[in-house]
């Protein structure tokens, strides 16, 4: 009767710790900056303040002359090849993108920056695009607005350069989700592209 007893109370032990899996928040930031043709991208996830994973890709300009740390995933193929790959991968996009969007919603954005630098040598096309810039950024951010949970804090900003030429982009955004979301969302794309 103790043995039952015993394996009765690990047994709820081990539902009750799935249940605080489930329910457990999970912190993300994700890193980008662009500038002439240089891109990086940091990916850290956090659980409890814990950095469980951590991810940084470059990818260098066309004038440098070391690898391009993103490799070439389509090697030496065909344009109906590659046609047919991007046909297919559009497909699997809409059977899934309902189930991005529905993932989307349950995410709180607590910080939203993004500053750019903006020269084109001329100042009358640089103040065009400096404009067309501040459109884009705030359609994006608008769009984004609508869509998750809560956006807490942003911080949007473009300085046009009038005597330069020069490209620079850096965003940071740090948002959080729910575990057992996350997990249901990677079950159903997983669904959803086996059967494309």
């Amino acid at each position: 009767m103790g043995w039952l007893l015993a394996g009765g109370i690990i047994l709820l032990l081990v539902l009750f710790t799935l249940m605080l899996l489930l329910l457990l928040r999970v912190y993300t930031t994700l890193y980008y900056r662009y500038h002439n043709g240089s891109d990086y991208l940091r990916v850290e996830i956090e659980v409890f303040g814990i950095c469980v994973f951590q991810k940084e890709l470059t990818v260098l300009s066309e004038g440098d002359n070391r690898p391009n740390t993103w490799g070439n995933p389509d090697g030496e193929k065909t344009l109906e090849q590659k046609w047919h790959n991007w046909k297919r991968n559009l497909q699997a996009l809409r059977s899934i993108l309902p189930q991005i969007l529905v993932f989307i919603s349950k995410v709180s954005i607590h910080q939203l920056s993004w500053k750019s630098k903006l020269g084109l040598a001329d100042a009358r096309a640089t103040g065009i695009a400096a404009g067309a810039g501040w459109g884009i950024k705030y359609s994006l951010v608008a769009w984004i607005r609508s869509h998750v949970k809560r956006i807490s804090g942003e911080e949007i900003e473009i300085q046009p350069l009038f005597q330069q030429k020069n490209l620079y982009t850096e965003a940071e955004c740090n948002f959080s989700f729910r575990l057992g979301k996350a997990i249901r969302l990677i079950r159903l794309i997983s669904k959803q592209l086996s059967s494309v």
